[in-house]
């Protein structure tokens, strides 16, 4: 049993060059955030604290009791949430908790567990909920030490890409819920809240069971798939010695985890390949279905825009909930304009005096393409999607999590209870006044990305202002299924927060 007591004498001397500046700072690696571990290395946090604070006492208005607290995770596609380290990311870039360090935040960084985690009797041990209750168990431990942790743990705002979007997302909105108490006891979390301040959500994978609706509602005009693919460069991995052994232990239930590659091999052996896909008459069909189950879905929410208008959707997709997103898209190419972003060249736009006031939404979302065969999410069959597997059970790899996917099942496959399902969807809980909701979100989800339908982040926004929560939304001009790339406009946002 891990002692959940936080020991504030155990840490390294660290520092980071960033803007010209050293920015030094202590480290707090590796501390176990539950009694009971499944996985120690996927339920551990490591808190990084600006030197500053010891030396001089403040950094601007805060001190080492009223410094915010960030706390970024590392999901992607419901794999496990890593350590890493304030510097530079995979890509070379300098990491969002580096900057928050810089701007005198106190960072905390999580693991968790998810897909493709076993333990030696083969049972998985990262299916729903155990990435969000990691999470929330890391947030316990925070506050479990709160009279000796750095910051205010008044003042946590989470931050998240893509499957990680939406665990930001379902930590804002289900606060103290008691649907995951009996998860938390499971694993020895702190007697303790689990709320935050606010969330920051880029391209929020969310809505998982209306989402292959929403994704055909979209799309449903585009019969070609167009994507990259991860692949090994078979000769390059013989010539860093890779064996096909070691390969083989990458892939699990069809998909490959790369990030178990040192950053140096996975940029030597693996490449992008481009595909494309056509649907068959069958897809054809299925995205037919699909995308006519949408429209009763949407008008069943009874969404309204800041003015209180309903917005609805007809039974072709059309209405003013798509006026509304259209709205979105005009607003971000508006800004794009300002930035000097030359937008004439598409056609599509309306222009009055050289601004954006109008799109073709056919053209636009021809111009997005389609990046996924039909189900995007919950595939009829092997080898199954990351969120197949998210909602595995114990023993069993993949369960569908729509009653569509169920119905037309070809491997298979069990569904997963409703009431698991709903434990990964934020807008079950938005409604509940059981959940303590974070009282600011942001919300990213670039015009370029097509790894879900961009009105997945609509309803949530939608949602979340229509039960009284502020929401800063954008879907930014050019911008694909990526995160962190708004750093300047993200710590303002945080800054104003905090006045």
């Amino acid at each position: 049993m891990a002692d959940l007591r936080f020991n504030d004498e155990a840490f390294t001397m660290e520092s980071l060059l960033f803007d010209d500046r050293e920015v030094r700072f202590r480290a707090f690696e590796h501390r176990i955030y539950c009694a009971d571990p499944v996985d120690p290395d996927h339920q551990e946090l490591s808190i990084y604290v600006p030197e500053d604070y010891y030396e001089k006492g403040t950094i601007g208005k805060f001190d080492i009791h009223t410094a915010p607290i960030f706390m970024p995770n590392t999901i992607g596609g419901y794999r496990p949430g890593y350590f890493q380290k304030p510097g530079l990311d995979h890509h070379g870039r300098i990491t969002a908790s580096a900057i928050a360090l810089y701007l005198g935040y106190v960072v905390v960084v999580p693991t968790a567990r998810g897909i493709g985690l076993k333990d030696e009797r083969g049972i998985n041990t990262g299916v729903v909920p155990a990435a969000l209750v990691d999470l929330k168990a890391a947030i316990r431990y925070l506050r479990h030490n709160r009279d000796v942790i750095p910051g205010d743990t008044e003042k946590i705002v989470t931050n998240g890409t893509s499957a990680g979007g939406a665990m930001s997302a379902l930590l804002g909105c289900t606060g103290n819920h008691p649907d995951y108490e009996p998860y938390l006891r499971e694993i020895g979390a702190a007697d303790e809240r689990d709320d935050v301040f606010a969330s920051s959500c880029y391209c929020p994978i969310t809505d998982l069971d209306h989402a292959d609706m929403a994704y055909e509602w979209e799309f449903r005009k585009q019969p070609d798939a167009h994507t990259m693919r991860l692949s090994v460069n078979q000769e390059a991995a013989k010539e860093n010695g890779i064996t096909e052994e070691m390969l083989a232990s990458l892939f699990h239930n069809g998909h490959p985890d790369f990030s178990k590659l040192p950053e140096e091999m996975r940029r030597a052996i693996v490449q992008r390949v481009p595909v494309t896909e056509t649907m068959d008459l069958r897809q054809k069909h299925l995205s037919r279905d699909l995308a006519a189950m949408y429209p009763s879905y949407i008008n069943s929410l009874n969404l309204r825009d800041d003015q209180g208008y309903a917005l609805q959707m007809n039974p072709d997709g059309s209405g003013s909930f798509r006026n509304w997103i259209e709205k979105q898209v005009v607003r971000s190419m508006e800004k794009a304009v300002l930035e000097d972003a030359d937008l004439k060249q598409y056609k599509w736009i309306d222009f009055h005096n050289d601004r954006p006031i109008g799109i073709d939404w056919d053209s636009f979302i021809s111009f997005r393409t389609r990046m996924k065969p039909v189900p995007a999410f919950d595939k009829t069959g092997e080898p199954g999607s990351p969120e197949n597997m998210a909602f595995g059970s114990l023993r069993i790899d993949n369960r569908h999590f729509t009653s569509f996917g169920a119905v037309h099942d070809v491997s298979g496959w069990p569904k997963a209870p409703a009431e698991n399902v709903k434990l990964y969807n934020p807008l079950y809980y938005i409604t509940d006044p059981r959940s303590v909701k974070a009282e600011n979100f942001r919300i990213r989800a670039g015009a370029a990305d097509r790894d879900t339908s961009l009105a997945v982040s609509s309803v949530l926004t939608l949602m979340l202002r229509n039960n009284g929560v502020k929401v800063d939304y954008l879907i930014p001009w050019g911008v694909p299924h990526v995160g962190d790339y708004d750093t300047g406009e993200l710590f303002l946002w945080m800054h104003n927060l905090m006045k």
